[in-house]
């Protein structure tokens, strides 16, 4: 788990018991951030015996692919979350969004680059 987060590079994974190519939804999904890890292994004997059912959100955020960006901050501002999912018009997850896409989107950096210009 802590491997899929790092390998996203967003902070977060998504658990699923079903296929990507099935048109799951946030209510189907689990969402863990890498704060939920830290603030789960604070507990170390819990910890332990954790499963990602046990530290997960159940039926995370999600915003409209199709969504201006200000509507996806003021969602995570209002939650106090950094990452958003993403659905269609069916509300099947077709992506997710990270604060930090939006801020270097809007300021004209490469968020994949930091700081560098686009």
């Amino acid at each position: 788990l802590v491997a899929a987060i790092t390998d996203g590079g967003q902070g977060f994974a998504i658990v699923c018991d079903q296929s990507r190519s099935t048109g799951v939804r946030p209510d189907q999904v689990g969402f863990i951030s890498d704060g939920d890890i830290r603030r789960a292994a604070q507990d170390r004997e819990r910890f332990e015996a954790a499963t990602a059912a046990t530290i997960m959100s159940a039926s995370p955020l999600a915003v409209p692919a199709n969504s201006f960006a200000i509507e996806a901050l003021r969602l995570m501002e209002e939650h106090a979350v950094t990452s958003l999912l993403c659905v269609d018009e069916v509300g099947a997850i077709v992506g997710a969004v990270h604060i930090h896409s939006i801020v270097a989107r809007e300021l004209g950096l490469d968020p994949a680059r930091g700081l560098a210009p686009s």
